[in-house]
């Protein structure tokens, strides 16, 4: 067997790059969704979610703007992931305003809500590794959020050890649903784009850890909040 065919593929390397970087954040969320101060920690998460979800379509829309406009054949093969990507996530947003509602908030009101500065720094960088490095950049922030979905069952045992609805926890259980199929094409576009181009690997990964980095930050401030 030679060494080109038991190199480890791009998204080989990246998914476990995720998996050693994100030991720490992993023990976190366990700790949060486990925690005592979940129910009143968890509008706040939900809170958090709204706005990156809100904020991550005009996100990859304009990295497919811009990787129409650069044209090179990477930039071609994320164009066309994205264009069917942005309207499968289009709308997301609105799930998390129903978990809101479930638990017993304004709907209106909770849609009136404002940019945080977390939510703009995870927003950021996806927006500076697009158009500093390259827009196949996004694939490793996405990596990040719809790489490694959490199961069902394991959700609907949290809303049950907590005592909430599981109408609360809609946007989770419809990735834990949907994000397999969502992360295989992820995965599969990052090794299609690296394979068009072999110097993207670098700027995919970094965005991803990157990414990572910022959303450990958030958890650990709602936690320690």
């Amino acid at each position: 067997m030679d060494a080109a065919s038991t190199q480890a593929s791009p998204s080989e390397t990246l998914r476990g790059k995720l998996s050693l970087a994100g030991t720490p954040l992993r023990r976190r969320l366990a700790g949060f969704w486990a925690s005592p101060d979940f129910p009143a920690r968890y509008p706040v998460l939900l809170r958090e979610l709204y706005v990156l979800s809100r904020g991550g379509i005009p996100l990859m829309e304009a990295t497919r703007d811009e990787a129409r406009r650069r044209g090179d054949r990477a930039s071609q093969l994320l164009a066309a992931y994205l264009d069917r990507h942005v309207e499968e996530e289009r709308g997301h947003c609105e799930w998390v305003l129903d978990d809101l509602a479930a638990l017993g908030f304004d709907r209106a009101e909770e849609a009136r809500r404002p940019l945080t500065f977390r939510a703009a720094a995870l927003l950021g960088c996806g927006y500076t590794w697009t158009f500093e490095a390259h827009p196949a950049a996004i694939l490793g922030f996405l990596a990040v959020f719809e790489g490694d979905p959490m199961t069902v069952p394991f959700l609907e045992q949290v809303a049950d050890r907590h005592g909430l609805p599981r109408s609360a926890f809609g946007f989770y259980l419809d990735h834990a649903r949907i994000d397999p199929r969502h992360s295989a094409e992820i995965f599969a576009a990052l090794d299609a784009v690296a394979a068009a181009d072999p110097a993207l690997e670098a700027p995919m990964s970094l965005c991803a850890l990157h990414a990572l980095q910022l959303t450990d930050e958030l958890l650990k401030a709602l936690v320690e909040g």
